[in-house]
């Protein structure tokens, strides 16, 4: 073998590390399956206004906006009709296998369409994989967020009759989208202009901070969707030139706070034997969403290398927006009470065993050495 070929031990033994929302899943579900423990109640829809802002927010904030143009194609079609093949096959399945109601089924398929930007993003920071690929994930998970929240919402409006038809669904859909876009525009466009007078410090994290939950709740207030005025602010307010590293770092303590505390919660308020009985719907339903994806990605990516479009079929996680979105759906009336325990059991399984492989997938398929697998 060649000095060239030869493999690193340093970056093999990095590839096996999985991200660490694979230990909080761990740990959530050990919380679950303690005896005489008591029950979390949360409130509705908790877990998505309090921990999703910030977790967006910087998702987009700290979006690299020179990759994202070049691959704004690609990414429009991923997160458009990932969004829309993802709702239809996981609702058509959650119905035929599952026997879920058609409505029900299809908020499930709403609840796991979204990639998670978090996840994705902490496993692409140890493979570092080319420019390219890397903007078509993170752009990915960032745009099927927005969509797919904003099909999130309009679907819990028909479950309470206030769209009863496809037309009146479209309908709400596309004023939820135009009012949450409104509002993360001029929230971003503030931020960004207060940002430039506050600086990197302390002052700036916390500017940004309320920035994010300020979109999140002034869109949803008015009708719109929280999380998609989220994307716009914080693409606006990253502007053309990336996050001050001094400013990143500041973020890295309370993301990871909010991301531990969400997947701790929701595995402590969801008892483990509740989620284990869904077991064969939650394999089958993750089978179903790897169909899609592999049905998708081929058509949309090509002529990027060999191992672009199998490195995107099992590189699409699902994370922290798809727990909160199914336990703030369990709480609306007429959802199946089945629906909070099968999509956060697709969400575990879908961190559990694609975090652990990823790696080793990309150290069997990805470029042969370090050159490669950091240019653009």
């Amino acid at each position: 073998m060649s000095q060239e070929q030869r493999p690193n031990p340093a970056r093999t033994q990095t590839l096996w590390r999985p991200p660490y929302q694979v230990a909080l899943v761990v740990a959530g579900i050990v919380l679950g399956a303690v005896p005489g423990l008591p029950r979390v109640h949360l409130a509705p829809g908790l877990l998505l206004g309090l921990f999703i802002p910030p977790l967006v927010f910087h998702a987009a904030l700290t979006q690299d906006r020179a990759q994202l143009r070049g691959v704004i194609r690609p990414v429009a079609l991923l997160a458009v009709l990932g969004v829309v093949l993802s709702l239809a096959m996981i609702g058509v399945g959650a119905h035929a296998l599952v026997g879920l109601g058609w409505t029900s089924a299809l908020l499930l398929g709403a609840v796991l369409s979204p990639t998670d930007p978090i996840a994705v993003v902490a496993v692409l920071r140890r493979l570092r994989p080319p420019g390219r690929l890397r903007a078509l994930l993170e752009g990915e998970s960032l745009f099927n967020d927005a969509i797919g929240a904003a099909a999130f919402g309009a679907l819990l409006a028909a479950l309470g009759g206030h769209a009863p038809g496809p037309l009146d669904l479209l309908l709400t859909f596309g004023r939820q989208s135009l009012i949450a876009v409104i509002a993360g525009l001029l929230l971003g466009a503030a931020v960004r202009l207060l940002l430039s007078r506050l600086g990197s410090g302390l002052a700036g994290l916390v500017l940004l901070i309320l920035g994010a939950y300020l979109a999140y709740a002034i869109a949803a207030r008015a009708g719109g969707s929280g999380v998609m005025a989220d994307v716009v602010a914080g693409l606006v307010a990253g502007g053309s030139r990336a996050l001050e590293p001094a400013l990143d770092a500041l973020w890295e303590t309370p993301l990871r706070g909010l991301n531990s505390a969400l997947f701790l919660l929701a595995g402590w308020g969801l008892p483990a034997a509740l989620v284990l009985g869904q077991a064969v719907p939650i394999l089958a339903l993750f089978a179903v969403l790897q169909v899609a994806r592999g049905l998708l990605i081929p058509l949309v990516v090509r002529g990027q290398g060999r191992w672009t479009a199998p490195l995107m079929v099992w590189g699409g996680l699902r994370g922290a927006l798809s727990i909160a979105l199914a336990l703030a759906a369990g709480s609306a009336a007429g959802v199946d009470p089945r629906l909070p325990a099968i999509g956060y059991g697709v969400v575990a399984l879908s961190l559990l065993l694609q975090g652990l492989t990823l790696g080793p997938l990309w150290s069997r398929l990805g470029p042969r050495d370090e050159a490669a697998a950091t240019s653009a």
